[in-house]
């Protein structure tokens, strides 16, 4: 658990809090702080052992207004279990963005955001660009824009491709390939508006999706099939004030969801 904020709480509380679950013995460590206050990042992701966070809004205090306020920021930090400790790598190329989308795949980091910069990916707004970290040489490159804003969205990566969801794509799936760098359309989500928690696992993507009911679903997309409910969450527990991360338990693996407000703020479920 990276930041943070309580819903509808206003910037004044943003987090700067770490902690880390040990899933074998059901207990949360607190870890070395985040460098800033932050929340709506990009998400946490691992690669090579390291956690990689990108974006997001930091607090910050505005002395004119005496007030704390939020700021988007563009940076990268990286999170070394080794050591405890986090470093700052080169900011994403864009000024700054928050709450796309984050996965990896083969060695390298891909970033999926917002992008309203003219001077780098041009006049269309209404999509996003995905981009690329290497982080043997600390550089980003700028891969394609994608179909969709990927704002509050969601995706992971299956095989060599990248599933990508968002509030702007509605119930469409875009499909980033990374053999011929570029999109195609996938299998129709059966929802549209989703603000997902999402994670990857036995090459299947997940992820929670409001219902016409009012409460929260875990969807499931198998390239091979399509899309599927696995069923209602307890509690209600979906949306960008949540994380769901993939996890190894007794050698099978499982969903790790937390941020749920009742009766604990953690959630397991074995696919």
């Amino acid at each position: 658990m990276i930041g943070g904020a309580p819903p509808f709480s206003g910037a004044g509380k943003i987090s700067d809090v770490v902690k880390a679950y040990d899933v074998e013995a059901n207990t949360w460590k607190p870890k070395a702080h985040y460098p800033v206050r932050i929340w709506l990042t990009h998400g946490a992701v691992e690669l090579d052992g390291k956690i990689y966070v990108t974006g997001g809004q930091k607090r910050q205090y505005d002395e004119q207004r005496q007030v704390y306020v939020s700021v988007t920021v563009g940076s990268l930090y990286v999170y070394d279990p080794s050591s405890d400790s986090w470093t700052r790598r080169a900011d994403l190329p864009i000024l700054a963005s928050g709450a796309g989308v984050s996965a990896t795949y083969k060695g390298f980091l891909y970033v999926a955001t917002a992008c309203h910069d003219p001077a780098i990916c041009g006049s269309r707004e209404d999509l996003g660009a995905l981009w690329r970290y290497n982080p043997a040489n600390n550089h980003w490159v700028l891969l394609t824009r994608t179909p969709h804003d990927p704002t509050y969205g969601g995706g992971g990566f299956i095989g060599g491709k990248l599933y990508l969801i968002s509030e702007a794509g509605g119930q469409a799936t875009d499909v980033y390939t990374v053999a011929t760098n570029t999109w195609s359309t996938g299998p129709e989500r059966p929802g549209s508006t989703c603000l997902p928690s999402y994670t990857t696992a036995n090459a299947k993507l997940y992820v929670t999706c409001p219902t016409s009911g009012g409460g929260t679903a875990l969807d499931v997309l198998d390239p091979g099939t399509g899309w599927s409910s696995a069923g209602p969450i307890p509690y209600n527990a979906g949306g960008p004030a949540y994380t769901m991360s993939r996890v190894v338990r007794g050698g099978r693996t499982a969903l790790e969801l937390v941020g749920v407000s009742y009766p604990t703020n953690n959630l397991q479920y074995a696919p």
